[in-house]
């Protein structure tokens, strides 16, 4: 009973050193997505609100909007910054937009979310209708319908996604 339990002990001891390191892995992958997103930003020509001034705005509305992104401070001191921001999920202010970016992504979630249910009720379908129709047909006519959803399988999604923007708008109002 010793060597059970000791043989127990180290499997959750293994388990958990293997969950530590997945935790680990994807903390630090957050960190480096983050980090390329700073840099990315602070190295980048001009700056971040170009599009959100217009060529006659007032200097006092550049100098509000370099003061929002602390253009005045160090870089260190502005990756600090955008570090604790970011692991206190402040996701930064939109300045096409002019308000935070987590209420630019909350007022698309529900978009977003019917968008995928809609778009899971139309891959069932369609799956489940391919199935049956490739089962009646047996033979040739299950090879036909395996062909044609190889052939769908190959067209890449982005391709799909603008053939039904152009079918959508061309057709109807669905789609602005």
């Amino acid at each position: 009973t010793i060597d059970v339990t000791r043989a127990r002990l180290a499997a959750a001891f293994a388990r958990g050193r293997r969950l530590l390191r997945a935790i680990a892995t994807v903390l630090l992958g957050a960190w480096a997505a983050s980090t390329a997103g700073f840099v990315l930003v602070a190295t980048a020509p001009g700056v971040p609100w170009t599009a959100a001034v217009a060529a006659g705005d007032a200097p006092a509305r550049r100098a509000a909007l370099a003061a929002r992104i602390g253009a005045d401070q160090s870089l260190a001191a502005r990756y600090a910054r955008h570090l604790t921001a970011t692991a206190r999920g402040d996701l930064g202010w939109s300045f096409a937009e002019e308000r935070p970016v987590r209420a630019v992504l909350a007022d698309a979630v529900p978009a977003s979310a019917r968008l995928g249910v809609a778009a899971l009720i139309v891959a069932v379908a369609l799956g489940v209708g391919s199935a049956l129709l490739a089962e009646a047909a047996g033979g040739v006519g299950a090879r036909v319908v395996d062909g044609l959803l190889l052939a769908a399988h190959a067209v890449p999604p982005w391709a799909v996604g603008v053939l039904l923007v152009g079918a959508c708008a061309l057709r109807g109002p669905h789609l602005p």
